[in-house]
């Protein structure tokens, strides 16, 4: 072999020896990431704070998710739509979470039609709580501001085949509108609701160091009433909300 033959070799050898310490590193951030969120999927709403031990819970920061898409598109205010979790109880008797729900229906902010779901880590293990909470249920708001609605209007004609023959040839054509969603001014009614989820103590142990909640919305896939006839659940607001609170730190 000549001198330049294995010149030629070496970039593959250091290649290979760079690309495992790179799988390796991957591994390590894939399963840092899988211990940092408790929930996969969505975007998670995260804090550090002290354990809420009692006479710590007022410690605790609340946590928000912003709707500024929505409120933009319906031509709301700032946080009109925003999601808000709180620890307000941990004591010897009950773990207690308070939400706040807003959107554009009043069964979106029942808490009563979402399904909830508690996760809790310690020593690098992660729980899923099969028990439901006890929920006390908000009373429903709702607050009327001038925004945009939809309306559904014609913008056109589409030609489409309506029977084909058994060559797959089509027999029969049918002229059919073109309908699409345009945003006018209008009254836009804000539903405000939610209300305290309440676990027994046991879920969070001295020795817990993540709590995270999963609210998915019991909405479906379509709502009906609005003028347009039928509006998709994530219009309403978000169909997925996630709140982790990480412990152990001073703030």
């Amino acid at each position: 072999m000549t001198h330049n033959d294995r010149s030629l070799r070496r970039p593959a050898t250091g290649l290979r020896f760079r690309s495992s310490h790179l799988l390796a590193f991957v591994g390590i951030m894939a399963a840092s990431c899988k211990s940092t969120y408790l929930f996969g999927g969505g975007v998670a709403q995260l804090a550090s704070a002290k354990h809420p031990s009692a006479g710590a819970v007022a410690e605790v920061p609340g946590l928000s998710q912003p709707a500024a898409e929505l409120e933009l598109e319906r031509g709301l205010p700032p946080e009109t739509l925003r999601q808000d979790a709180r620890v307000v109880r941990a004591d010897a008797n009950e773990v207690c979470i308070e939400v706040k729900l807003r959107g554009l229906a009043p069964s979106y902010v029942d808490l009563r039609s979402w399904r909830i779901h508690l996760r809790t880590a310690k020593g690098g293990r992660v729980r899923e709580h099969e028990a439901q909470p006890k929920i006390e249920a908000d009373e429903v708001v709702v607050a009327a501001f001038e925004g945009n609605v939809p309306h559904v209007v014609q913008t056109g004609t589409e030609t489409v085949c309506t029977r084909k023959d058994k060559y797959e040839a089509c027999e029969k054509w049918e002229q059919r509108p073109v309908m699409s969603t345009q945003w006018q001014p209008g009254t836009v009614e804000v539903a405000t609701g939610g209300g305290t989820l309440c676990y027994p103590a046991s879920v969070l142990g001295p020795e817990t160091t993540q709590l995270a909640i999963r609210l998915n919305s019991g909405q479906g896939a379509f709502m009906f009433g609005n003028p347009a006839g039928q509006m998709a659940a994530d219009e309403q607001g978000p169909t997925r909300l996630t709140f982790q609170w990480n412990f152990g730190g001073d703030s």
